[in-house]
C-alpha cells in the first residue's frame, strides 16, 4: 500500500508500528483536513518488532482491555475482536499476532480517505527548514513538513560486555525476536538465556513451538540463578518461590500459564506498590527446566 510522494505535508511520521499508526489516527480525528505521510522502511518489522511474531503464546504485556488505539473509546480493541467473532475477554492477555490484525485494519481505515498517505521507504535524513523540516528518502526524494514525529519503536537489545568473546559464534544469538535457527536447534541439548523475566518464557516458548527437546539454563542480570536440568519423564519444574517447586506436565503450557499469572498480578496491584514488587515478580518469572 504505496501512494505518489507529495512535495510537502502537514506531519511526516517516521514509523509505522503502533505509535506512528495510532499517532496519526488521533491527529486526524483532532483535524481532518491535516496532511500526514507514515513513512516506514520497506525492511524489517512492519508493525513494529513485538507484533511481528506467528506464534499464539506470545501475549501482549497489557490486558486487552488497556490496548485501544484511543483514550476515548478503551474498549475499541475488544469490540473490534468481537466483530471478528473472536471472543475476546477485557481481562484477557491477547496473541501479540492478533493485535498485529488490529494495526493493519486501523492503517487501512486510516489511509482510505487520501489524507494520510503511507509511504514505504527507508529514512535517511532529516534536516531544519525554514518552513519546518526537510525529510530524505533513501532514492534521494525529498519531502517538506510543518512537523515531524520520530517513532521508531523499540530498538534491539543493548550490547552485554560480558558476551563480547562469543557474539560472532553461529549458535550465539543477540536479538531474542530474530527467528530462531531450527536445523540448529535439532541438534541442540541445552539453551542458555541471559535474562529470567517475560522476554525469557516467551523465547522458551518459542524453543518449545520448534521441537526443542533440550535443557534451559537461565542468567539473571539481577542475580536471580535460574539454573536446572529437565527430568526424564514429561515434567519440569517451575521456580513459583525462592522455596516452592511445582510439577507440570508441559513445560510451554506451564510458561504461557506463568506468563498470564505474572501479567495478571502485576497489574493487580496498586501503583504505588509496583515498585516494590518489581523483585518479586522477576523470581516468579523465571522457569527452571
Amino acid at each position: 500500500m504505496s501512494y505518489l510522494m507529495p512535495e510537502a505535508v502537514d506531519v511526516i511520521i517516521v514509523g509505522g508500528g503502533f505509535s506512528g499508526i495510532t499517532l496519526a489516527f488521533n491527529l486526524t480525528k483532532c483535524n481532518p483536513d491535516l496532511e500526514i505521510v507514515i513513512a516506514r522502511s520497506p525492511k524489517g518489522p512492519r508493525f513494529g518488532v513485538a507484533y511481528e511474531t506467528d506464534f499464539e503464546a506470545h501475549l501482549l504485556n497489557v490486558p486487552a482491555k488497556g490496548m485501544s488505539a484511543f483514550p476515548d473509546l478503551p474498549h475499541d480493541f475488544v469490540e473490534w475482536a468481537h466483530q471478528q467473532g473472536l471472543p475476546l475477554e477485557p481481562n484477557s492477555f491477547a496473541p501479540r499476532k492478533l493485535y498485529r490484525q488490529y494495526l493493519e485494519d486501523l492503517l487501512k481505515e486510516i489511509t482510505a480517505g487520501g489524507k494520510v498517505r503511507l509511504v514505504e521507504k527507508e529514512v535517511t535524513n532529516v534536516t531544519k527548514s525554514p518552513k519546518g523540516w526537510q525529510v530524505e528518502f533513501s532514492d534521494g526524494t525529498l519531502m517538506s513538513a510543518s512537523q515531524i514525529t520520530l517513532a521508531f519503536g523499540g530498538f534491539p537489545p543493548a550490547h552485554v560486555p560480558e558476551t563480547r568473546s562469543v557474539t560472532r559464534h553461529p549458535a550465539f544469538v543477540e536479538n531474542p525476536w530474530t527467528e530462531i535457527d531450527r536445523c540448529r536447534l535439532a541438534y541442540a541439548e541445552k539453551v542458555a538465556i541471559i535474562g529470567a523475566g517475560l522476554t525469557a518464557i516467551d523465547v522458551i516458548l518459542s524453543c518449545e513451538n520448534l521441537g526443542f527437546e533440550g535443557t534451559y539454563t537461565l542468567h539473571s542480570r539481577r542475580g536471580v540463578d535460574g539454573a536446572g536440568s529437565r527430568p526424564q519423564h514429561p515434567t519440569f519444574a517451575c521456580r513459583v518461590d525462592p522455596s516452592t517447586e511445582c510439577f507440570h506436565p508441559s513445560i510451554a503450557q506451564e510458561c504461557a500459564q506463568s506468563r498470564r499469572a505474572i501479567l495478571e498480578f502485576w497489574f493487580q496491584l496498586a501503583r504505588r506498590h509496583r515498585r516494590n514488587a518489581a523483585p518479586h515478580v522477576n523470581l516468579l518469572a523465571n522457569p527452571v527446566s
